[in-house]
């Protein structure tokens, strides 16, 4: 069985320079850690409104229907 080789920039664009490679992963790099901002902090704000039991505010009432 053939070992899984990771997938390089190179292997997506075997056309592009070396400066474009390099270019090319800068970007990459950047897009993942922009990425993993949001993640981060959307994973906060879930984790502060987990604790609540009902999305409204606890002085807000229903109205009867």
């Amino acid at each position: 069985m053939r070992e899984k080789q990771p997938i390089l920039i190179k292997d997506l664009y075997p056309d592009f320079t070396d400066e474009q490679l390099a270019e090319a992963e800068t970007k990459l790099r950047r897009f993942v850690r922009v990425l993993a901002k949001i993640y981060e902090e959307r994973n906060a704000a879930e984790n502060l409104t987990a604790g609540q039991s009902s999305p409204t505010i606890p002085s807000e009432r229903s109205k009867p229907q």
